[in-house]
């Protein structure tokens, strides 16, 4: 049936599934033990570059959507912008998971650090990590609220997810 081009511009993904499934029971996750979504629908590049799509078009849309229920600031495009740009990247096939974008704050390195009083390298190094700690957030925020068919075919849901669980491994 999958290969039925219907079916799949409407079939869900299994994280989508157990979210709905948790949401129609009324279960939080700690209350009900579902089974860990089965691998089932692959990662491929068409599916990388339709959620890199989907994340560029409706980019103002999830920037406000982020900013008013993940609660974290205006550093929320950032983020989202280099995540996009890593699902449309991946052209050679290799999964998003092989790209492991660049967070846009890394930490002060130790010759800039070296280079500052102690008030200021401590308060760089303070900004990078707030700076990190909210993209993060921003990226399990919106790794979370994807749904397939919703927002995007299952195969650019699987995409989404494995490219900002990449990039949130990357960021700390």
């Amino acid at each position: 049936m999958e290969a039925t081009p219907a079916y799949r511009a409407v079939m869900g993904d299994p994280e989508t599934h157990n979210t709905v499934v948790r949401q129609l029971f009324g279960l939080s996750n700690g209350e009900a033990s579902l089974p860990p979504p089965p691998a089932s629908v692959p990662e491929t590049p068409t599916g990388a570059k339709e959620a890199g799509t989907c994340l560029s078009n409706n980019m103002d849309a999830v920037v406000a959507d982020a900013l008013k229920n993940s609660g974290v600031e205006a550093i929320v495009r950032t983020y989202l912008e280099t995540l996009a740009a890593s699902l449309l990247a991946d052209g050679d096939g290799d999964g998003v998971a092989a790209a492991r974008p660049i967070a846009p704050h890394p930490r002060p390195s130790m010759a800039a650090l070296k280079s500052m009083d102690d008030d200021a390298a401590a308060n760089a190094v303070k900004k990078a990590a707030r700076a990190r700690a909210m993209g993060a957030a921003t990226l399990a925020f919106v790794r979370n609220r994807v749904s397939a068919p919703r927002d995007m075919s299952a195969h650019a849901a699987v995409a989404f997810r494995a490219a900002a669980d990449a990039f949130l491994t990357s960021v700390y």
